[in-house]
């Protein structure tokens, strides 16, 4: 697979969409965890975790369409208060460069968490890998410090079909959340939901 080493995709705020520039699929993306297609056992845990404004790095795993970057932009919304000048996205698949995260990623978690931190706010620096297991082992070695000297002021979110790709230092330093296939009805009842949205 070609990976781009010199220009990530990385969007660093929340691009606010009319309905006629949203797809269907966006248009109904859960917002909340009620609304979401879950696990009852995986659905319990979650709200346990958001209850304790979710820990300070979280790796999100399961197979695909199990909800994934859905999970991850409510985490977003929790922890960065909705802010999108806090959020940093990252498309691991399309970058391996560790000048990048030395350059960009750590600098971002320090100084700029460092100062919501200052300013007493409850929200905290984010930054979100989408297919981390596309991070090199350098890459990987680079963000197992900087997830422990900034865990108070920032949060990271890895989400990964592959969660085996990823070092045990990572792991380390990250609650693991795995994403299991919903039961029927909880598919059904979400797609109720639409389904009464469209009238």
């Amino acid at each position: 697979m070609f990976r781009n080493t010199a220009g990530p995709e990385v969007v660093e705020s929340v691009e606010v969409k009319s309905e006629r520039q949203e797809g269907w699929s966006d248009m109904y993306r859960p917002r909340s965890l009620e609304a979401m297609a879950l696990d009852p056992q995986v659905r319990e845990e979650l709200e346990v975790l958001q209850r304790f404004r979710w820990p300070y790095h979280m790796v999100i795993s399961g197979s695909p369409a199990t909800g994934k970057t859905t999970l991850a932009e409510i985490i977003v919304g929790d922890v960065a208060g909705g802010d999108g000048h806090r959020v940093l996205r990252v498309n691991a698949s399309q970058t391996t460069s560790i000048e990048y995260l030395r350059e960009r990623i750590i600098p971002q978690l320090r100084t700029r968490g460092g100062m919501l931190a200052s300013l007493g706010t409850p929200w905290r620096e984010i930054v979100v890998f989408s297919e981390a297991d596309g991070l090199s082992a350098d890459a990987q070695n680079a963000l197992k410090d900087a997830l422990e000297s900034y865990a108070a002021t920032a949060t990271v979110v890895f989400t990964t079909n592959h969660p085996e790709r990823l070092n045990a230092a990572l792991h380390s330093r990250c609650q693991a959340i795995e994403l299991k296939e919903p039961p029927v009805d909880e598919r059904a009842r979400v797609l109720a939901s639409v389904l009464a949205a469209e009238g």
